[in-house]
C-alpha cells in the first residue's frame, strides 16, 4: 500500500489515507515519512465469534462513518480505494459504487456465505484488482462478472544496491506476515517433497522466514518443520524492517 500511495502522490495525485485506529501506529510512522496525508476512525468489523470486537465497532461505526464521508467529500475524491473487502461492506451504502476500487491479495473460501458477500461488493465497486491470475479465478469462482476485474501483478522494489552475502548454499526466503493463508505451510511442504525427491539437504539449502504474525500459527509451523526433519534448512528471522538486509540473504 505504501509503494501504491507513493506511486500516486509522485505523479501528482492528491492522496489520504485512512488507517485503522487499533493499529500499533508503524504504518502511520511510515505515511508520515513519506509525507502522505492520512487520518484514522475505528470502522471495525462485525465478529460473530468476538462479541466484544463486534461491540467496539458498533460504538465507534458512527463516528468512523462520519469520518470517511467527510474526508471523500473534502478531497472531492475521484476513487476510494479498498485494499480489503470488509471496508466496502462497512462503507458500501455511504459510498457510490462508481468510485469504490477493491484489491484482492488474498484467496477466499469458496463458500455459500462468501458468494453472497461477493455478489454486495461486486455491485458496490467499479472494479476489483486481483494480484494474480489465481486471485482472478478464485472470485470468478465466487461469481465475480469478469468484466468487473482486473489483473495487476503486484511489484516489489528492491534496494539500488545489494551486497550479497557470500554462502555456498542456494538461499531461499518467504517474506511476509506468518498466518495460515500465506502458503508458509504449503512451502514447507514443498520442501519436504524436494528433499526427498532431489536430494536437497542443509548442506545445500537454506530457507529463511521474514516477518511476524500468529504465534500459534508459527508455533504449529515449527512442529510442522521439526516433525519433517527440515530444522536444519527453515530459519525464522522475524520481522527485518530494512530490505537490503532481506535481499543480501537471498537467492
Amino acid at each position: 500500500m505504501l509503494s501504491i500511495m507513493r506511486g500516486l502522490s509522485e505523479k501528482g495525485h492528491n492522496i489520504h489515507c485512512i488507517t485503522s485506529g487499533w493499529s500499533d501506529g508503524v504504518f502511520k510512522k511510515k505515511m508520515k515519512e513519506l509525507n502522505i496525508s492520512h487520518s484514522t476512525s475505528k470502522l471495525g468489523f462485525i465478529y460473530l465469534s468476538n462479541l466484544l470486537w463486534t461491540l467496539d465497532t458498533l460504538l465507534h461505526y458512527p463516528s468512523a462513518v462520519i469520518h470517511h464521508f467527510r474526508v471523500a467529500s473534502k478531497l472531492k475524491a475521484e476513487f476510494v480505494y479498498h485494499n480489503y473487502y470488509r471496508s466496502v461492506l462497512m462503507l458500501g451504502l455511504f459510498i457510490p459504487s462508481r468510485k469504490n476500487i477493491l484489491h484482492i491479495g488474498d484467496v477466499i473460501t469458496n463458500n455459500l456465505r462468501n458468494r453472497l458477500i461477493f455478489k454486495f461488493v461486486e455491485m458496490k465497486c467499479n472494479m476489483i484488482i486481483a494480484s494474480s491470475n489465481y486471485i482472478k479465478g478464485n472470485l470468478l469462482s465466487l461469481g465475480i462478472s469478469d468484466s468487473k476485474i482486473r489483473v495487476v501483478l503486484n511489484g516489489v522494489e528492491t534496494p539500488s544496491k545489494i551486497n550479497k552475502l557470500a554462502s555456498k548454499k542456494i538461499r531461499f526466503g518467504i517474506v511476509g506476515q506468518v498466518i495460515p493463508r500465506k502458503g508458509h505451510a504449503e512451502l514447507v511442504s514443498a520442501f519436504k517433497l524436494l528433499c526427498r525427491e532431489m536430494g536437497l539437504n542443509d548442506s545445500s539449502t537454506e530457507c529463511n522466514i521474514y516477518g511476524d504474525g500468529d504465534q500459534v500459527f508459527i508455533a504449529y509451523l515449527r512442529n510442522q518443520i521439526e516433525q519433517s526433519n527440515l530444522a536444519s534448512i527453515f530459519s525464522f528471522k522475524g520481522f527485518v524492517s530494512d530490505k537490503s538486509k532481506i535481499y543480501e540473504n537471498l537467492d
